[in-house]
This record gives structure tokens, sequence and C-alpha cells, in this order.
């Protein structure tokens, strides 16, 4: 009887280092054009925060050259104020909302340069980890939250 040899997982063929750079320098295009699209996008949000601003400045200054009671006067500072932070809620949760969309837009034009099975595979190695002794995904990152309606 002859002895069985194991079989080996196939090796996986060496990419052409030409088209491994043309690759990089495809996402790193498309990446920077993102981040063009983002920032743009962020600048024109930045533009209307600031007209909406000057409007409501203009609209204060013109409510003193008024004549008024003076306790009116004090619903003036008092306006603006509420108006400004209403304004500026909104500012950043636009701002951030715009940066959370440029994110994920480089993020998706680098996503074909990883292998989403061998990233799979090294996270159950992680998550094996514990019952040899090492530490496994749970000791670096903390335990794992159940989602809600699980226990």
């Amino acid at each position: 009887m002859t002895a069985r040899k194991p079989r080996r997982a196939p090796v996986p063929a060496e990419p052409d280092p030409i088209e491994a750079v043309h690759l990089q320098e495809a996402v790193a295009s498309e990446s920077a054009e993102a981040m063009r699209r983002g920032l743009e996008n962020m600048r024109r949000i930045n533009d209307r925060a600031v007209q909406a601003a000057l409007q409501r400045f203009t609209k204060a200054a013109e409510g003193y050259k008024a004549p008024r009671a003076p306790l009116d006067l004090l619903t003036i500072p008092t306006e603006l104020l509420r108006s400004q932070m209403e304004a500026t809620a909104n500012y950043w949760q636009e701002l951030s909302g715009a940066a959370l969309e440029m994110q994920a837009e480089v993020l998706g034009c680098s996503s074909h340069l990883v292998n989403s099975d061998a990233v799979l595979q090294a996270a159950s190695a992680m998550d094996a980890l514990p019952a040899f002794g090492l530490y496994g995904m749970d000791r670096l990152l903390g335990p794992r939250k159940a989602a809600p309606g699980q226990a």
C-alpha cells in the first residue's frame, strides 16, 4: 500500500508587479477623486453656513437701528444666540454626514484590493486563539455585545 501524500492548498499565483502598480495607481486616483468630491461638498456646506450667519447677524444689526423699548432690545441678542445655536448644531450634523459619506466612498475605492475570504479566515483564526491559550479578538477588542433580542 502506498502512503498518501498530504494535499497542499493551491498556492496563489504571484501577482504581476506591473499590474499591482497599475491597480494601486487606480485606487489612489479613485480615492483622491472621492476625497476631492467630499471636500468640495464640505466647502459648499461651509459656504451656506457662512451666508446664513451673515443674514442672521445683518437682521440682528437692523433690529438695533429701529426704535425699541429697552426690554425689547434684550430679545435681539437672545434670538440671535438661539438661532446661532440651532444653526451650529445643524452645521456640524451636516458636516459630519458629509465626512462620513466621503469616508465610505474612499473605503469603497480600495475594497477590491482586499481579499475578503482571507480576511474572514484571519478573523476566524483570531477567534480560535483563546482555545490555544493565546489572546483572541475578545481579549484584544473587548467582548462582543449581543444584538438586540439575543441573550
